[in-house]
């Protein structure tokens, strides 16, 4: 993405809200430190809980070796999960908020929004539940990396994919073991999101393209509840 990126932060109370344009490329070796440090730990820890070798975390923390995009979208997401957020200067809090809303924005949204599921789901397989997602629209504008999402979701076991969309939104987007129904176009409304564990991320096909991803438990459970109430009228 073209400029400038940035990250902005608006604080009240329990709710935080994170306008993130920040490439995850662009996480330093000085805010896995600090990160580590907030939380007391070990290179050791960090690379167990990270599935990663003690040498590639040293490595990276070292500049020594140039990660992957997906290396540290995991380490990030790693640290996120523990309650750290990193903020620009470049640096780390820890984040007390009773629910985390993340904004994602611009051409990587929907692969930072894959690459989030896929490291929660490879951490839980639950479930993964799609609703009133226009098909069509998103492949034209995922292209390979839908194909990529499907392809590593596919290899996931015991993981149940269901999906809920209109008629005209169906654009044959299927999943390996997963299930899909057609709600009529004068049924229920459909919110167009996903929803994932603890997590709930709504789609706005819109311009800009953004994608808000809600982390709280019991958010995503009201959500999934009334996913399983259409789905089983459907």
């Amino acid at each position: 993405m073209a400029g400038p990126e940035k990250e902005e932060f608006i604080c009240d109370k329990m709710v935080t809200v994170v306008r993130d344009l920040k490439a995850v490329e662009q996480l330093q070796p000085e805010q896995i430190k600090a990160a580590r440090a907030l939380l007391g730990w070990s290179q050791a820890d960090l690379a167990k809980r990270s599935g990663y070798s003690l040498p590639a975390i040293n490595n990276i923390e070292r500049g020594i070796a140039s990660a992957r995009a997906e290396t540290m979208t995991d380490i990030q997401q790693t640290f996120e999960q523990n309650g750290v957020q990193f903020i620009d200067g470049p640096g780390v809090r820890i984040e007390n908020a009773f629910f985390r809303v993340k904004v994602l924005e611009g051409e990587s949204a929907l692969v930072q929004l894959f690459r989030s599921i896929l490291y929660v789901l490879d951490k839980d397989k639950t479930s993964l539940y799609l609703s009133g997602i226009n098909e069509r629209y998103l492949k034209e504008i995922a292209g390979q990396n839908l194909l990529a999402f499907q392809t590593k979701l596919g290899a996931m076991t015991n993981l149940k994919v269901k999906t809920l969309c209109k008629p005209e939104q169906d654009a044959g987007v299927t999943f390996v073991n997963g299930e899909k129904k057609l709600v009529p176009a004068d049924g229920f409304p459909l919110s167009p999101c996903l929803i994932y564990k603890d997590r709930v991320a709504r789609i706005f096909f819109e311009n800009p393209f953004r994608i808000m991803i809600v982390t709280h438990a019991q958010t995503a459970d009201l959500e999934r509840a009334q996913f399983d109430f259409i789905w089983n009228l459907a």
